[in-house]
């Protein structure tokens, strides 16, 4: 069985404001086991997908958004999907940011530049582990 198996049929949505960001982590998913893949451009349209797209399995949350930054976006997703798992992507590296990430609903955190097979990894533990 692929160790990738886990996102057979899969939604993932990725909340980024920066093109080249979301193309980065759209090629890396892309090429997994048939996994979906949406873009929300800042915070408010995260929100809305979520409310909008029961299919959406997980969440990659850019922390630094116009509009509504990631923080207040996993917030209020959290607030009507509790079971949602969000995993924050930020270029700040610190551990006081991992713990805002955390307390603000992320179940995870990964420092950019994001590397393949720790994000994968990330993944397969949120998916698991909201199941």
């Amino acid at each position: 069985m692929d160790k990738k198996a886990f996102l057979d049929g899969k939604t993932i949505l990725i909340a980024e404001d920066l093109d080249w960001n979301f193309k980065y982590l759209e090629v890396m998913l892309s090429k997994l086991n048939n996994a979906k893949v949406m873009w929300a451009k800042d915070g408010i349209e995260a929100v809305f997908k979520c409310k909008n797209h029961p299919e959406i399995d997980l969440v990659l949350m850019d922390i630094q958004m116009p509009e509504l930054d990631g923080y207040n976006a996993a917030r209020q997703i959290k607030e009507f999907r509790p079971e949602l798992p969000i995993i924050a992507h930020t270029a700040y590296a610190m551990y006081e940011e991992r713990e805002l990430c955390l307390s603000a609903g992320c179940c995870a955190y990964i420092a950019k530049p994001v590397r393949k097979d720790e994000l994968i990894e990330e993944i397969r533990m949120a998916l698991e582990n909201s199941n």
